[in-house]
């Protein structure tokens, strides 16, 4: 089939501008757009991320195109819950065995819901627009002065504590129960826990007769059926206490990929800082003010009794030194990421806003995994790799990053074809401006940040957000 050559020419090069060109050269294969949507639309869930065991058939019944079609059909079959439990793993078996080994590795990376080949929903609506929605959300800049001068500090400005987490996003069908768990990047989270799902849909109710209390004379409006949540999943140990970055960011990935065990997802908890209608986040503006949208989970019941989740921490502040004051506490006392600082009076925005700012003690950013480089010979890494070749989402930013620990470079050596394409944490003291025109910037002393291969995030941070 051309699709499983087309695939394997997008994993043939690490080049992103190449990639461009050949999903752009290919933009009218049906084939090649079904297999996008159905494994990275963050609308789809399958509900299975374990590929079970199966037999591999010698004399299959199908041709390979035949499979496709079947396959496709199938997995549609899985998204609708026409075969749920049990019964969808033996269903899930019974299409494995119709299936060629082709047909089988792709079946794979649509459940594991990544195709592996180093694009991300960004470079697909470069190719097709609004093919993959895009996860709404508000994010915010890292702090500045021309920034902080601009939030009204006499009112008091929210300074809300950062933990070291994975920012997680719930969409909550209240009308049939059902909850979907995303990332930054849209991948689903699988939360395969019971009691956690009938918190959030508790916590989502309350929410909704919180909105609908506003309205004059409503018991019931379709706009607040399906409610967004937002906030960060925390991967704890046995007696409660967050784990450290690295740890959790491990766990989080466990979780997407369904292979977390039942005390793993038994020990996460999800920290809440804001909750909106879904129709209004997919508009992109909920015209609430924030310390509003923050009532429905401080006033919120269901939250309050809840073993899995807790409201955001946060005190207010009249000043910069007492933001100032508030970060160095956060940060050096208990040993948190840092702060954010949100004005209580601006509306929901699905993009950047200059109304919340993040204070952090090291510069960091998000960069794109291109390619690698050997270890120095003479070394001990000589037969291994020595750098990873990093670059920012516009090429203004091309770096080698290293500092990394012995299992993670064994990591990155034997899984080299599984991260290239993916999005790596690096952790740096300056940018180096480069004074050749168009030679791209690079950074100093750059090194593997905690969150190491982002799970969260696929696209890489731009030349702005790199200070």
């Amino acid at each position: 089939m051309e699709l499983h050559s087309i695939i394997e020419q997008l994993r043939a090069t690490g080049s992103s501008k190449a990639k461009l060109e050949i999903l752009s050269a290919n933009k009218n294969n049906r084939d090649l757009i079904k297999v996008i949507v159905a494994t990275y639309d963050p609308k789809v869930n399958y509900y299975q991320r374990k590929i079970p065991a199966y037999n591999k058939v010698k004399q299959l019944a199908l041709t390979e195109e035949q499979q496709f079609v079947y396959m496709m059909a199938a997995i549609n079959d899985l998204a609708n819950r026409t075969h749920t439990g049990n019964s969808a793993i033996d269903y899930l078996v019974s299409i494995f065995e119709e299936l060629d080994e082709s047909n089988a590795e792709l079946l794979k990376c649509i459940i594991r819901r990544d195709l592996r080949i180093g694009c991300n929903v960004s470079t697909f609506n470069k190719v097709w627009a609004h093919l993959i929605p895009e996860v709404p959300q508000m994010l915010c800049e890292p702090y500045k002065d021309k920034f902080a001068s601009k939030l009204d500090w006499s009112k008091g400005v929210m300074s809300q504590i950062k933990y070291d987490a994975a920012r997680c996003f719930a969409v909550c069908d209240l009308d049939n129960s059902t909850v979907t768990y995303m990332t930054r990047a849209g991948s689903i989270i699988d939360i395969q826990n019971t009691p956690f799902i009938k918190d959030t849909l508790a916590i989502a109710y309350r929410v909704r007769e919180h909105y609908l209390s506003l309205v004059p004379d409503s018991i019931s409006d379709p706009k607040y059926d399906v409610i967004y949540l937002d906030g960060e999943l925390q991967p704890t140990d046995d007696a409660g206490v967050l784990l450290p970055r690295k740890s959790g960011n491990g766990i989080i990935t466990k979780i997407q990929r369904g292979t977390a065990s039942p005390e793993e997802l038994e020990n996460i908890r999800y920290t809440l800082w804001d909750a909106l209608p879904w129709v209004y986040a997919q508009v992109g503006k909920y015209e609430v003010e924030y310390q509003g949208r923050l009532s429905t989970l401080t006033f919120n019941d269901a939250l309050a009794e809840s073993n899995y989740f807790e409201l955001t921490d946060f005190r207010m502040v009249y000043s910069e030194q007492e933001a100032r004051e508030h970060f160095e506490y956060v940060n050096q006392v208990l040993k948190l990421e840092g702060t954010i600082l949100k004005d209580p009076n601006e509306f929901w925005y699905d993009k950047r806003v200059q109304f919340q700012l993040k204070l952090k003690a090291e510069k960091d950013c998000d960069l794109l995994i291109i390619g690698f480089n050997p270890g120095k010979p003479g070394t001990k890494w000589e037969n291994s790799v020595g750098s990873i070749r990093c670059i920012s989402g516009d090429e203004s930013v091309l770096v080698d990053v290293t500092g990394m620990s012995d299992d993670f470079r064994a990591y990155i050596n034997e899984c080299r074809e599984e991260v290239l394409g993916k999005i790596l944490h690096v952790v740096y003291n300056e940018r180096i401006s480069k004074k050749k025109a168009g030679t791209p910037d690079s950074l100093f002393l750059p090194r593997i940040g905690p969150d190491g291969i982002r799970g969260d995030k696929s696209v890489a941070d731009l030349s702005e957000q790199i200070k």
